[in-house]
C-alpha cells in the first residue's frame, strides 16, 4: 500500500554543546541558550552563552538595556545581514528567578580628598559619595532626577534644610498637606 505521505525533515543531531552553540551563532533562527558569565574582560554589553551545563560558550552582544545575569535563559538571534549571532532577551517562566539580593560587598576606605563614583555601564556618572568636613555628602550626577518608592518615604534628621538655588519649591499631593511645628514661618 501506497501513502502520499511527504518526507520526514531530516534531523540533525548534536553530539556536543559546542556544535549547538556554533549552529546558533551561523543560523538566522532563535536559540535558546544559557548566559555563563556577564564579564566580558574588554567589551561592554557582551554576555558569554552556552549549552545549559558547559563550561564555554561564545561571547554575545546583547541588545542595550538588557539586563542579564548569569545562570538566566536568553533568546539568541542571528540576524541576515549581521556576522553574529544578538542576545534579544530573556526568558522568563522557565526556572524561578531569584531576586538579586543585597549582599556584603567590597568595603572603601576614602582618604579626605577622595570620591567615591557610581557609574553606569557605559561610562555616565549616577551618584557620587565624598567625605566633607561636616559628613559625607552624596551627590546625584544628573540633571534631573527621580527618587521614587511604591510605600512611604521618610527623611529624618535632627533638622532637615530644602534649598532651591534657582527656582521655585513645588509641593504636590493627591490629598491633604499637613505642615507642624511649633511656629509655622510663611515670607
Amino acid at each position: 500500500m501506497k501513502t502520499d505521505e511527504s518526507p520526514a525533515e531530516p534531523i540533525v543531531e548534536v553530539e556536543s554543546p559546542s556544535l549547538a552553540l556554533a549552529m546558533a551563532a551561523r543560523a538566522p533562527d532563535p536559540a535558546v541558550l544559557s548566559v555563563l558569565s556577564v564579564e566580558h574582560p574588554t567589551l561592554v554589553g557582551r554576555v558569554c552563552c552556552g549549552e545549559e551545563g558547559a563550561k564555554s560558550g561564545r561571547w554575545l552582544p546583547t541588545l542595550a538595556g538588557l539586563s542579564v545575569r548569569p545562570g538566566d535563559r536568553v533568546l539568541v538571534l542571528r540576524p541576515q545581514n549581521f556576522a553574529e549571532a544578538i542576545v534579544v532577551g530573556v526568558l522568563d517562566g522557565l526556572g524561578p528567578r531569584a531576586r538579586p539580593t543585597a549582599e556584603r560587598g567590597p568595603r572603601l576606605s576614602m582618604l579626605p580628598d577622595e570620591a567615591l563614583r557610581i557609574e553606569t555601564q557605559s561610562g555616565e556618572p549616577i551618584v557620587e559619595v565624598r567625605v566633607s568636613e561636616v559628613g559625607p555628602v552624596v551627590r546625584l550626577l544628573s540633571a534631573d532626577v527621580t527618587i521614587e518608592t511604591e510605600g512611604r518615604l521618610r527623611f529624618s534628621a535632627a533638622t532637615i534644610e530644602l534649598e532651591a538655588r534657582q527656582g521655585a519649591v513645588k509641593v504636590e499631593a493627591s490629598d491633604d498637606v499637613v505642615v507642624q511645628g511649633e511656629t509655622i514661618h510663611l515670607n
